[in-house]
């Protein structure tokens, strides 16, 4: 891929009366439909903690009608939520911003961090991307213009994967987290100034970016005035989460103690949790790469205590296929035949194997063994070159029917290995289509809609269901 910088835009909770209700998601379509293309960037989102488990799916839907890639942070629900600790710990805004960062060098040579409601011209474009290539600083500074207010006003931030400076995670939202860096990187201090000024050449200034207003025209040109309906939104959104139960799908089903006992890495129970909530009774789902049966069976509990029947089909090998590291601990559990065993035993030991069957052989060869839109799930988790992601998806994609998930593991930015194999091989397979990023279980997912609507009219497709949880 040709890019040389990654846009992301921190998608926020929607919070009056510092915002008009819907405005927000207005302004998204905006960005997503009248934005340019613009020259060497690519664009990304980050869906940042959102509370309102609604809003959050009117966003989601929102990015996958027009074919984005996001990365999904949840809202942490076992954060109090008294004013203190929303504005540090439940909006962690900052650390939205360094995660774009870091994720961002995972693919560009640039990030550039933008507010959620900012959208570039190609004439404000232009002058980033052309100091981009020259490379003289480690940081470019972009300044905004606010809708209504006119005047520029502190930069948005760029940084090249050389840079060393980061946003402050324990400032809190609205008490200068942006501003701090900025005035590390040289700028001027001066209240109400715009900022622009920038001693030094660590950054330089550089472009432009127009803020598109979420609240009401008047608030743009009154400083003070924002800051007072920011305190009472954070006023309204603690109160509206104090109001809200707290949710979890992970339930138990059979002998759900089996799969805490067992070995094997398995930091995704969420994202299986959430699977086994949206797929429909009787629903054929795949898991390729499952060792010794400890995700599987974990699957197997949950599809049960839902309520449901399902059927898992469990692909691998067992021999390590090209993992040299895999290999070596097989061995050390005896060689493929006992790891096998191994899984089989786990499997009848969980009193689940009714709904799971192995299939011993490569990725692509069992999905041969599978029509065309036939399965409601797959989950990928085998060979993690790029040679071998690329050909799991050329092989799974097709089986997925319409309006099922296809989802993938160690989808890591900061990890080398998925840094040269998985993250390339998935972006570049789901190019113009929606992609979900979770970081915090190294998951990627698609929900296949192959050319359909995520407004599916059918009350039974699970997408009339999904994004109520994670």
């Amino acid at each position: 891929m040709s890019e040389i910088a990654t846009i992301w835009r921190i998608l926020g909770n929607e919070m009056p009366p510092r915002d008009s209700p819907g405005r927000r998601i207005e302004v998204l379509k905006e960005i997503l439909e009248q934005e340019p293309e613009l020259e060497g960037a690519q664009k990304w989102y980050v869906v940042n903690r959102l509370a309102n488990i609604p809003w959050r799916r009117c966003i989601v839907e929102m990015l996958d009608r027009h074919n984005a890639h996001y990365v999904t942070i949840p809202y942490d629900r076992t954060v109090s939520p008294t004013l203190e600790n929303l504005k540090l710990h439940g909006v962690s805004i900052n650390k939205a911003r360094n995660l774009a960062i870091q994720a961002g060098h995972a693919m560009t040579p640039w990030s550039v961090v933008l507010d959620g409601d900012c959208i570039f011209t190609s004439e404000g474009w232009s002058p980033v991307i052309a100091a981009m290539r020259e490379n003289k600083t480690k940081y470019l500074s972009i300044p905004h213009r606010r809708e209504s207010a006119g005047d520029l006003a502190e930069p948005m931030l760029a940084c090249h994967r050389t840079s060393e400076e980061r946003f402050d995670e324990s400032i809190p939202f609205g008490k200068c987290d942006k501003l701090e860096l900025l005035w590390r990187l040289g700028h001027d201090r001066t209240p109400y100034s715009g900022h622009l000024k920038v001693e030094g050449n660590k950054t330089q200034v550089v472009g432009e970016v127009r803020h598109i207003t979420t609240g009401h025209p008047k608030l743009e040109s009154n400083l003070g005035q924002r800051e007072r309906q920011r305190e009472a939104s954070f006023q309204q959104l603690s109160q509206s989460i104090r109001n809200t139960p707290i949710m979890s799908c992970t339930l138990h089903g059979g002998k759900s103690h089996v799969w805490s006992e067992l070995g094997g890495f398995f930091d995704y129970a969420d994202q299986y949790s959430s699977i086994a909530f949206d797929v429909h009774d009787g629903a054929q789902i795949v898991e390729v790469g499952s060792w010794q049966g400890k995700s599987s069976i974990y699957l197997a509990t949950q599809v049960t205590a839902f309520g449901k029947r399902a059927h898992i089909h469990c692909v691998d090998t067992f021999d390590g296929g090209n993992d040299e590291v895999l290999k070596s601990r097989i061995e050390e559990l005896g060689g493929p035949d006992a790891l096998f065993g191994l899984f089989n035993h786990n499997v009848k030991r969980s009193g689940l194997g009714y709904m799971i069957t192995p299939h011993r052989k490569s990725s692509v060869e069992a999905a041969k063994e599978f029509g065309d839109n036939t399965l409601s799930a797959v989950f990928i988790d085998a060979g993690h070159s790029y040679e071998d992601v690329k050909a799991d998806l050329e092989a799974w994609y097709p089986k997925v029917k319409p309006g099922g998930l296809l989802a993938g593991h160690d989808f890591d930015f900061a990890h080398p290995v998925s840094r040269e194999g998985v993250i390339p091989a998935v972006r570049e397979f789901f190019k113009g289509m929606p992609l979900e990023v979770m970081p915090y279980g190294r998951v990627w997912k698609h929900i296949c809609y192959k050319n359909g609507d995520p407004a599916f009219p059918d009350s039974h497709n699970p997408l009339r269901r999904r994004r109520l949880w994670v």
